[in-house]
């Protein structure tokens, strides 16, 4: 297979969609060392390091609990103790699923510029970079879980059996994380400003997804708009699956999934083809 001269990737006629995943596998060793550099890099000379990946989610959690659970007396759709401990596990667990897509949004556009040193090497896999981005973002998503877990003992004094389905119901986060990182990192390249336009997108999903609040509550038309989102639901069935005792939705669960392939084909096929220029414009 011929290789291009500066990336050390298929040329334009021979790629293929699972190229940049078989890309990922290959390169697993070396995509692991870079994540662990970039979630260790995020909190380099602070006093509390690592612990940063747990008090910034919990600090969150106490604000959004005051507002939404105190003052505004918000419950879940389903509840199973329906107290305002099962209340704030629900909004922890919705902080945490949204982080995973959020860090990731927020932290791509810049990835390739700020690692510009690599573009020009001949056989870098330039794909690993925002895939380093939502590795991070899940590595702090696991030490937040156990935090999440052990609360759920501490408080309502059960995980619910359930939780068994949460890698099944976190597969489109990934892939949407993925295909995201991918297209907005091949942007950021040639759009600097994307970084500030995604700030504004990533705090308008937030209140567009149910994490503080139930669906329920939503007026009707615009629910249906608001379950366009793919977001929506795994925030949703995470909760329902994490606290509440309760499987997702399947036909909405397959839809997500079928929307995620579609956003990592498109993350994917934009990266490929826009990483050659990727030097003449660094």
């Amino acid at each position: 297979m011929e290789i291009s001269r500066t990336q050390g990737i298929p040329r334009q006629h021979e790629w293929k969609f699972y190229s940049i995943l078989s890309a990922l596998l290959r390169h697993r060793e070396l995509l692991a060392r870079l994540t662990w550099h970039e979630l260790i890099s995020r909190y380099k000379g602070s006093i509390l390091g690592l612990a940063w990946s747990v008090l910034n989610p919990l600090l969150m959690l106490a604000v959004y609990f005051l507002v939404f659970g105190v003052i505004f007396q918000a419950k879940w759709d389903v509840s199973v103790t329906d107290s305002r401990a099962e209340f704030a596990l629900g909004l922890y667990c919705g902080i945490i699923v949204f982080g995973v897509f959020s860090e990731t949004l927020l932290r791509s556009p810049h990835i390739i510029t700020a690692n510009s040193n690599y573009v020009k090497k001949v056989v870098f896999p330039l794909e690993i970079l925002p895939a380093t981005v939502l590795g991070a973002s899940l590595l702090r998503a696991v030490i937040e879980l156990f935090v999440l877990f052990t609360a759920c003992i501490l408080f309502i004094h059960r995980i619910p059996w359930t939780a068994l389905a949460l890698p099944l119901i976190l597969l489109p986060l990934l892939l949407i994380s993925l295909g995201t990182g991918l297209l907005l990192s091949a942007l950021g390249v040639f759009i600097r400003d994307i970084g500030n336009a995604v700030v504004v997108l990533s705090q308008a999903l937030f209140f567009m997804t149910p994490v503080c609040y139930p669906l329920s509550v939503v007026p009707e038309p615009i629910r249906t708009f608001i379950r366009i989102n793919p977001l929506c639901e795994i925030v949703d069935s995470s909760r329902n699956c994490l606290v509440l005792d309760r499987l997702p939705t399947w036909g909405w669960y397959f839809l997500n999934v079928a929307i995620a392939f579609a956003i990592l084909q498109l993350g994917c096929y934009f990266f490929e083809k826009s990483r050659r220029t990727f030097s003449d414009v660094l």
